[in-house]
Formats: structure tokens, sequence, C-alpha cells
């Protein structure tokens, strides 16, 4: 895929997901409807926050580090960490509702999405890295 179409199906679904997250918000009222109301708004909601995060954090990155080369690669690693981002919001979203959400719990997710990333990282270096040449 063409990172120009990437970037243009990512602002699509991006304004459908914002959209979809207005219908939801004007349509169902969680008090009344029960769970699935509040499923459609967190799915709704990771979505516009993944799409909205990994155009700001692809963008971000072209603009601060001027690359050309190797956008696939700067495509890639902004829409995973913006996943990671958007599952985390959502998880804090979802524990603040259950009055669950303390500092020491926000502080646990914040690790957890750091070593997530971490375990990306380790995982997705190149090859020639860890070939050692005795």
């Amino acid at each position: 895929m063409q990172l120009k179409t990437f970037n243009y199906f990512l602002i699509g679904s991006s304004i459908l997901a914002i959209l979809g997250l207005l219908v939801v918000v004007n349509s169902f009222d969680p008090q009344k409807d029960g769970l699935l109301p509040v499923i459609f708004f967190c799915l709704t909601l990771f979505l516009a926050i993944l799409g909205l995060m990994s155009l700001a954090l692809f963008w971000g990155r072209q603009f601060i580090f001027k690359r050309t080369a190797n956008l696939d690669k700067l495509a890639s690693q902004s829409f995973r960490q913006a996943t990671i981002m958007a599952t985390g919001f959502i998880i804090g979203l979802l524990l603040q509702k259950n009055e669950l959400l303390h500092w020491w719990v926000l502080m646990l997710l914040i690790l957890t999405a750091t070593f997530c990333e971490f375990i990306f990282l380790l995982f997705s270096q190149d090859e020639s890295l860890n070939k050692h040449k005795y």
C-alpha cells in the first residue's frame, strides 16, 4: 500500500470513527440501555484515538526528523505506539468508570504500556544486529 493511500485511509477511517462516536453519544443512554452502548462507545473512541494519534505521531515525526526514507517503518512505529496509547486510554477510562483507577493503578498501566513497547522493540530489531561474528 502506498503511503499516500495509507494516510487517506487513516484520515477517512478516523472521520468515520468520530462520526460513529457522535452517533453513540447522542443516541444511547448508558444508564438505561445497559452494556451495549458502553461497548460501542469504547470501540468507537478507541478507533478515533487510534487514527488520530497514529496520524499525529507520523506527521509529527516526519516534521521533526525531516525523514523521507523509510516512511513505511515510521508509519508502522506510529501505528504501534498509537495502538498502545489508545488501549491504555480505554483501559484507564473503564477503570475510572468502575472507580478502580488510583494513582498506583495508573502507574502500573503506564509501566505495562512501556513494557509492551520495549517488547515490541526487542523483537523487531534487525536480524543483522543479533548475529555475532566470532
